[in-house]
């Protein structure tokens, strides 16, 4: 029930999948390395995912931040570290990863790797259920379970700050959820 996903690459992105930016929807195609680090990490050769995540990272791969992010938020292959997750995590989210915007949430919701924020959990949590996501039940569940603890002008704040992401990222956000 929102938790981050363990049983498989974390958030691993497809060879082919879509993903959006500022300009709209465009075509995503994980390097060599990241393609490497996925068949390393089904293997289960953690070590060697990372190295090769590493890699894709620093070729400028989008997809390789979420993937990398994933395994220092499980300590596959690297020491466990929920900060260097959310910092992945957030450059991520930053290229349009939905997955990556549900995580922070996840983070802010609980208070792994950043200080606890309702209200920058559900700013991540709306601007993912905005995108394309392999799991949009699971968004539409975090979103429920944090307003239930949240009031109405809260709810609203966060919606704004969605907003106001959205206008620097190039997207508008929808409106604050229901209750």
């Amino acid at each position: 029930s929102g938790t981050w996903r363990r049983a498989r690459p974390p958030a691993a992105p497809a060879k082919e999948q879509a993903a959006e930016n500022a300009s709209g929807p465009v075509r995503y195609r994980p390097s060599e390395e990241l393609l490497q680090a996925l068949d390393a990490y089904g293997k289960g050769d953690f070590k060697a995912a990372a190295q090769l995540g590493a890699a894709a990272v620093a070729k400028g791969d989008s997809g390789a931040h979420q993937f990398l992010a994933g395994l220092y938020s499980v300590g596959h292959g690297v020491v466990p570290d929920a900060a260097m997750a959310v910092r992945l995590y957030r450059l991520a989210a930053e290229q349009g990863w939905s997955e990556a915007m549900n995580n922070l949430g996840r983070a802010y919701e609980t208070g792994k790797g950043v200080p606890r924020d309702p209200l920058e959990a559900l700013k991540w949590y709306i601007l993912a259920s905005n995108r394309p996501t392999e799991d949009p039940e699971l968004v539409q569940r975090n979103i429920t379970h944090i307003v239930m603890n949240m009031s109405t002008e809260d709810i609203q704040r966060a919606a704004a700050r969605a907003r106001e992401w959205e206008q620097a990222h190039g997207k508008p956000a929808p409106a604050a959820p229901t209750d």
